[in-house]
């Protein structure tokens, strides 16, 4: 189970996907994290929107994440939605494909990240719990990946590289499988 391979991360490290997304055309996501709004994520920025996200999953506040204080659905974010939608829209208008796209949709099931695999992938220790430490160690991974030139920015350039090494990476893993 700890080796789940890597997807993008959930609402629950949305910051870290503001990195990614912006580049997609997602600029509310970055707009979000971006507090002085100059169009640059700092790693500051970043981790602060990942604090609250991490802040707002623990119910109970003692400082760990446990599945009873996970949504019993982990949400997806914006941009996959409005593609869900775009493919439900094109499903309708080709009903003659309509047993390709329920394969594609059971296999799309199956990826879906579930709360376990989200506890599973991000809990080092291996405590079935998720420390505010391993939530933000991801988030600072995929800060470090966007921020090419290593200046603790992340700009909207560096945005859209990290975004198209990201998609073509994903497409790579999704053609093995």
């Amino acid at each position: 189970m700890k080796k789940i391979y890597q997807v993008m991360f959930l609402s629950s490290v949305a910051a870290s996907m503001s990195i990614y997304s912006a580049s997609a055309g997602d600029e509310k996501a970055v707009q979000g994290a971006d507090t002085n709004g100059d169009g640059v994520l700092t790693n500051a920025e970043v981790m602060t929107v990942a604090t609250a996200k991490f802040d707002a999953l623990d119910k109970n506040g003692d400082g760990t994440l446990t599945l009873s204080e996970l949504p019993k659905q982990m949400p997806m974010g914006e941009m996959r939605a409005k593609r869900i939608a775009k493919m439900k829209e094109h499903r309708a208008n080709n009903p003659e494909k309509a047993a390709e796209f329920k394969a594609r949709r059971e296999e799309s099931r199956m990826r879906r990240q579930s709360r376990m695999a989200f506890i599973a992938r991000i809990d080092a220790n291996g405590d079935e719990q998720v420390s505010r430490e391993e939530f933000m160690a991801p988030v600072e991974r995929r800060f470090a990946h966007a921020d090419a030139d290593g200046d603790g920015e992340v700009t909207a350039e560096e945005r859209k590289k990290a975004h198209k090494k990201m998609r073509k990476h994903r497409k790579k893993r999704h053609q093995k499988s």
